[in-house]
């Protein structure tokens, strides 16, 4: 594997975030199996030795809104990213050092600081779920002497200058995301923050396509030579990327890992051009629960933005709810196509229960489609963050069909549509406003 010094978070010669290196200096090291644990004393052991993924409850203001200092609040929700812990230490308080994948424009050029000494989950739940490899080799000889011990005075080398403020961000209120990045064909980034792990907690997941945009740095950044040691790794891989953690207990015998397509599936290429020659009926309701549900609530909220209701897919459903019932956990996979995946909320077998039931649909809209820019037809961002709204609000998508799992390994579902394009013109919510057309989902 690559040393961490080939790979900084600002890469090479060019000074851009995203670049790599065609050559590094190698280490070799075996990697075994990946591992689980939880408590924020067990991840402060693991940092002292490599960096660990973790989950974390990002789908709030906080995260979205954070450029410095010490987190001291979340809203308290369930985890819904993976991220990389790369270190702990002590500034103007204790605090673990996170790298996101959200790019250098994010936070504190792309790292935040939680606040360390919390009880049970830990900050933004970063002590829930931590998942390391084990890996053994010889390492690059530690800059210092001293042995590395978990105590308070152990600092991860921050991106700026000064030490991390306390910061002033309010969290937000509403439920955090419990969707997957969406999944088209031929374009979206490729995050680097997650590594292999096993069966994990509701979360969001990369729409499907994933081949544009840039690949942000897989590695902790290099030494400052201003700022406070670190408790960090001396050795990095570049982590596989498919799933991210659920809340239902994971399994230790599966390690699948955080945000690129599965091998096995490829999706066709994005048109401009609608897949139809002429627009399906929509469809009425079949008894089914989440079925209705699902069909019901897109078409709601596309209605709400002046866009044409889509027909259930019945020979896709067909083939999606064998994906879904193979039990393949928090990834995508089966039929190729423009996917979203989401936590499935149980909700019984009528559609009358169902429709009581704020679904995935929601999920998948509300958070994205803050970032959607309409005047440009296009995302405040690369396009994973507003891939699942992309997907499902897409005029030229006819039809849609999903399938969805009750399994031990977790509740999910899956949506494909017949076939958006990267940036769909979508006209603004009218008539209603966003809180309004939550409630008329269930009404």
């Amino acid at each position: 594997v690559c040393t961490e010094e080939s790979y900084p978070y600002t890469s090479g010669k060019s000074s851009q975030s995203g670049t790599c290196q065609t050559s590094c200096t190698k280490k070799q090291l075996t990697i075994g199996k990946t591992k689980k644990t939880s408590g924020e004393s067990s991840l402060m052991t693991v940092l002292e030795s490599q960096p660990a993924t973790v989950a974390v409850e990002s789908g709030n203001a906080v995260w979205r809104n954070y450029k410095s200092g010490i987190v001291s609040q979340c809203p308290g929700g369930q985890s819904d990213h993976a991220v990389i812990a790369v270190g702990y230490g002590t500034s103007t308080g204790d605090y673990f050092k996170i790298k996101n994948s959200w790019g250098t424009q994010w936070g504190d050029n792309g790292y935040m600081y939680l606040k360390r000494g919390m009880s049970g989950k830990g900050m933004c739940n970063v002590a829930e779920w931590v998942w390391y490899p084990e890996l053994s080799g010889s390492p690059p000889t530690p800059s210092s002497s001293q042995p590395p011990t978990p105590s308070s005075t152990r600092k991860p080398f921050p991106s700026t200058s000064e030490p991390p403020k306390p910061s002033t961000d309010t969290p937000m209120t509403t439920t955090p995301s419990t969707t997957r990045r969406p999944f088209p064909s031929s374009f979206g980034p490729k995050p680097s923050t997650d590594t292999p792990m096993t069966t994990t907690p509701s979360t969001t997941r990369r729409p499907f396509p994933t081949s544009f945009g840039p690949k942000p740095s897989t590695d902790t950044p290099a030494t400052s030579m201003s700022t406070p040691t670190t408790t960090k790794r001396r050795y990095t891989r570049r982590p596989r990327t498919s799933r991210q953690p659920k809340t239902t207990g994971p399994s230790t015998t599966d390690t699948p890992s955080p945000t690129t397509e599965p091998s096995s599936t490829f999706a066709p290429k994005p048109t401009t051009q609608p897949s139809s020659t002429s627009a399906p009926t929509p469809s009425t309701p079949s008894g089914n629960g989440v079925k209705d549900q699902l069909i019901a609530q897109t078409n709601k909220i596309r209605a709400a933005h002046g866009v044409a209701p889509l027909a259930w897919d019945d020979a896709l459903a067909s083939k999606m709810q064998t994906w879904a019932s193979s039990c393949p956990g928090f990834k995508h996979g089966g039929p190729s196509g423009w996917q979203n995946l989401a936590t499935n909320t149980a909700c019984g077998s009528s559609g009358k229960d169902c429709m009581k039931v704020v679904g995935a649909s929601w999920l998948w809209y509300d958070q994205e489609e803050t970032f959607w820019n309409y005047g440009s037809n296009s995302c405040n961002g690369d396009w994973a963050k507003c891939g699942h709204f992309s997907n499902m609000m897409s005029p030229e998508v006819k039809s849609m069909a999903c399938g969805w799992s009750q399994c031990a390994n977790g509740n999910y579902v899956w949506c494909n549509y017949n076939t958006p394009v990267k940036n769909p013109k979508v006209g603004k919510i009218t008539g209603m406003t966003k809180a309004e057309l939550k409630a008329s989902l269930t009404a």
